[in-house]
């Protein structure tokens, strides 16, 4: 069970979320200001925002999870994300902005026709359902039941309800705003977290000695599951796709107050997912050290949390797996009420009023909430989270 201390720190965690957003929603509700934050936001917003929305709990214990399973490597294809974001700085962030459009679609439609975009839009609300949404909220609600047994379905209905609201109350500014606080804490306490481990296990030179000497590698043969080939060219091409057309993650991108903040913006993102293997990969290699023979691999992290952090500190790590959760579902719902409305409402209905706009996107966000608790329990069976 969670002492008060915990609580108090995960809800206080909770009570930063509500404050950010209650700071946002007084912004106004226009179209512009609901989907796109009224294209104001400055670039410590949108790189945080783009590093928050992208790691979510299947990073945190999936990443773990196959840091235990095979190592170091399964973290070198967050490296090549910094690429392509380098990209969406000077390659794509111009176009978009130039056209000031409200969803990738859009682009599309305006170089080769409707039924492109109609089908891309469409795919992308799919993908939001199934790899993103579904991803998040089981690996969140699976976090809570093995550390407390609670009820997993439970979990994902209210961590689902509790974003949608703050999703739908300010929009894309809302997740902006909490974003930086929510970016910031799992930042602070996934770090935490891994020096913990270290210390555990002796240090550096304690983990080189005891971790199997393949699970330190990052660049494996053509032979190896993730070999050097699918980190340098597959993973380079399924990124650009990731984060220069993705909805999700390029609407920060879209909202960029001028294009200067939109670049800038990327290139932070790329320095924080440096990061990603030191502090979310990497306890899980030290997990294995710790924990060897544990019956699931996602349980890891879960491992971690309950034999290093004393009270309070336990508190500090769960408050940031669920900031970051939230994070990334509200990105979703966000994204996909965007695309519902402005690639498919404003198709047929173009009189449609941008208040009209605005409740046809909350509708869409409680849709997305309720299918991605349907699609959750399709994540549990694979091998790990971030195999699936």
């Amino acid at each position: 069970m969670l002492s008060w201390v915990d609580t108090f720190v995960i809800f206080a965690s909770l009570g930063l979320v509500v404050f950010a957003v209650t700071r946002a929603a007084n912004k106004g509700r226009s179209g512009s200001e609901y989907f796109l934050a009224g294209r104001d936001l400055s670039w410590p917003f949108i790189g945080m925002s783009l590093f928050a929305s992208n790691i979510s709990a299947e990073h945190v214990l999936g990443m773990a999870g196959d840091g235990y399973r095979i190592g170091m490597v399964a973290g070198g294809y967050e490296w090549v994300s910094g690429w392509d974001l380098i990209m969406l700085a000077m390659l794509f962030a111009p176009l978009y902005l130039r056209e000031r459009l409200f969803t990738i679609p859009e682009f599309l439609e305006r170089r080769y026709g409707w039924p492109l975009r109609a089908f891309l839009s469409a795919n992308l609300l799919i993908i939001n359902v199934f790899t993103k949404n579904a991803i998040d909220i089981w690996a969140g609600s699976l976090l809570f039941k093995v550390l407390f047994g609670w009820n997993q379905l439970l979990v994902m209905i209210v961590l689902s309800a509790f974003t949608a609201l703050y999703t739908m109350k300010g929009g894309l500014r809302a997740v902006g705003y909490a974003d930086m606080v929510q970016g910031i804490w799992l930042i602070l306490s996934s770090a935490l977290l891994t020096v913990l481990g270290l210390h555990a296990v002796g240090g550096w030179h304690g983990l080189v000695a005891h971790a199997p000497h393949a699970s330190l590698e990052m660049v494996k043969p053509l032979t190896d599951e993730l070999p050097i080939t699918g980190l340098l060219i597959a993973n380079f091409f399924s990124g650009m796709f990731y984060w220069c057309m993705d909805q999700t993650n390029v609407q920060r991108v879209l909202g960029a107050r001028t294009l200067k903040d939109g670049q800038r913006g990327a290139i932070f993102a790329g320095f924080l997912k440096l990061l990603v293997p030191f502090i979310l990969v990497l306890p899980g290699v030290i997990a294995r050290v710790l924990y060897p023979g544990i019956s699931r691999y996602d349980y890891a992290y879960p491992h971690l949390v309950q034999g290093l952090l004393p009270v309070g500190l336990r508190g500090l790590a769960l408050a940031g797996l669920i900031a970051i959760l939230m994070s990334s579902m509200s990105a979703c719902y966000n994204a996909s009420a965007t695309l519902v409305v402005r690639d498919f409402v404003l198709r047929f209905k173009p009189a449609t009023t941008e208040s009209k706009q605005v409740v046809i996107g909350r509708w869409v966000t409680v849709l997305m909430a309720v299918l991605g608790v349907a699609a959750a329990p399709l994540v549990g069976l694979s091998v790990t989270i971030w195999y699936y």
